[in-house]
């Protein structure tokens, strides 16, 4: 969709010259939708993923877990991504906003070893 729009810029000297294009976004209300950085989405077999993380004791010493959780994608922008769950998450439920094809790489990896 385009829409045309006519602005006027103040204190334009130095930095814009007749005929010059600019390209800008203009924000309408709207609801706000839950988003997460590109980087948190996964595909895997072609369902998108993302990871919840939670930490548990083992021998003494506290270590992160990751659990995928399916998700369905929506709009994008900017490097962000709508996210829709399939279901509610656990309360106070941390997310990683980063790093999903090295999750699910590490996570492939611990499947293999215990094939042998």
């Amino acid at each position: 969709m385009a829409v045309r729009v006519h602005a006027e810029i103040d204190q334009k000297e130095h930095f814009l010259i007749p005929g010059m294009y600019i390209r800008g976004k203009i924000h309408t209300e709207s609801e706000s939708v839950k988003a997460l950085p590109e980087e948190a989405i996964i595909i895997e077999e072609g369902k998108p993923y993302i990871f919840m993380a939670h930490t548990r004791q083992e021998s003494g010493k506290m270590e992160w877990v990751f659990s995928p959780v399916e998700i369905r994608t929506g709009i994008s922008s900017e490097g962000w991504v709508e996210i829709n769950l399939l279901a509610p998450l656990p309360m106070n439920a941390k997310v990683a906003w980063n790093n999903a094809y090295y999750l699910i790489g590490e996570m492939k990896k611990g499947e293999t070893s215990h094939e042998h």
